[in-house]
């Protein structure tokens, strides 16, 4: 008795896909840490008390991916373009931010 042929390559889409998706997520990550350092170090040499500016600094990082969490959960359609817009405004917001803090001390 014959056996089927197995279609492998719908497996081997979906395998890149999700190896794609791990790498974005890794990257977001990383640049969320990045970000974390960059302005919780900006905010320890600008005001002082380093251990206070790094609580903050996190815990308003923890508190906003809580909130992007919730909000998320109403996106149904164009999840990539949403991901990708999303990715762009929060990076754009990210480089500027170091500049905006020192542009506010000075």
């Amino acid at each position: 008795m014959p056996t089927p042929a197995i279609d492998n390559s719908g497996k081997s889409k979906l395998r890149r896909l999700s190896f794609i998706l791990k790498i974005c997520v890794f990257a977001t990550g990383c640049a969320a840490m990045v970000t974390e350092y960059t302005l919780a170090t900006l905010a320890s040499y600008l005001i002082g008390d380093s251990i206070l500016q790094w609580t903050i600094v996190i815990s308003l990082m923890l508190f906003s991916m809580g909130l992007g969490s919730r909000y998320s959960r109403k996106w149904e359609a164009r999840l990539l373009d949403r991901f990708v817009l999303t990715e762009f405004g929060l990076s754009f917001l990210c480089t500027f931010s170091a500049m905006f803090c020192f542009w506010i001390s000075a």
